[in-house]
């Protein structure tokens, strides 16, 4: 029989650190056999290798050999590969030692120039600096609140995020399109959601489409998903359709005015807890009115 070669190293790591058992061991043991791998030097790691073994490590609180095995990284030349550098960030995110997360990041930053020239108008540095924050937990795949002032423009910088991760995933997948995004706010906002849209995002890349009005015309709008990347809506509207919005899933999830879900006992905040989105965002100028857990909720609610 021929010796495993590293496609099969790299699967019983995987099986290690992903285990449905609830093992707490199992992340140990794909630990002590990526330690095999290197000191009997059986196979040299790639970079298919390093996010099941990252992956272990933040499962297992190990910090340290999550460093051990950055320095691996570094060692073999993948430090500017972006698949492996993400879990490496990911990993230190999930350790809680964030300020090597931080330097990581600030070392490969999102070019948001070349990120936002598909489609999005100029934008201030500040609003730059938020896009990049979003940038960051898109990429690897956690959720948070945007809570710049009033007039300081959440809107753009949560529509150029958007708009950028349509770009990307076109650019990636020979021109389709991915999951639809699900913008709420109040009622009042959303034909201004959609103008700012319209305003500063091209339309060739995000096409909009507000779903409000009566029961039976939301029904045939309903049959319109699928020709627009953007759907702006309200929490009225979610409340009332939660029966029928629940069963898709969204690229983003953004809630617009946060502090509608601040009652973690309304239905309104029961309504949007069972949206499922890939990503979720909260914009709000006014988070001392959160009530934090239900805001915490609707970021851990599951996918």
């Amino acid at each position: 029989m021929d010796p495993p070669n590293c496609r099969s190293w790299n699967t019983i790591i995987r099986a290690l650190s992903e285990s449905d058992d609830q093992n707490d061991d199992d992340p140990f043991q794909a630990l002590v056999l990526f330690r095999l791998i290197l000191v009997d030097e059986l196979v040299e790691p790639n970079r298919f290798t390093f996010p099941s073994v990252l992956k272990a490590c933040a499962q297992s609180g190990r910090v340290e050999e999550g460093k051990q095995v950055h320095g691996m990284v570094v060692k073999i030349g993948l430090e500017d590969d972006e698949f492996v550098l993400s879990n490496l960030v990911r990993m230190y995110v999930m350790c809680g030692a964030m300020e090597y997360a931080h330097v990581l990041f600030n070392s490969n930053k999102v070019n948001v120039e070349r990120k936002t020239q598909m489609g999005v108008s100029d934008i201030f540095g500040y609003q730059q600096e938020g896009i990049k924050w979003l940038a960051f937990l898109k990429r690897f795949n956690l959720h948070g609140v945007l809570c710049d002032d009033m007039g300081l423009g959440k809107t753009l910088q949560a529509s150029a995020i958007v708009a950028s991760d349509i770009a990307e995933h076109r650019a990636s997948n020979g021109g389709d399109d991915d999951l639809p995004s699900l913008i709420v706010c109040p009622s009042t906002l959303v034909g201004h959601w959609v103008f700012e849209i319209e305003k500063f995002i091209d339309t060739s890349v995000i096409t909009t489409l507000q779903y409000v009005g009566s029961a039976q015309e939301r029904s045939s709008l309903r049959t319109m998903f699928a020709k627009h990347n953007v759907i702006v809506t309200s929490y009225d509207v979610v409340r009332k359709d939660i029966d029928h919005l629940r069963q898709l899933l969204w690229n983003f999830c953004i809630l617009d005015e946060g502090h509608m879900i601040k009652n973690s006992k309304s239905k309104i905040t029961g309504a949007v807890k069972q949206l499922k989105a890939q990503h979720r965002l909260i914009l709000s100028g006014t988070p001392i009115q959160f009530e934090i857990a239900s805001v915490v909720e609707y970021g851990n609610a599951n996918i």
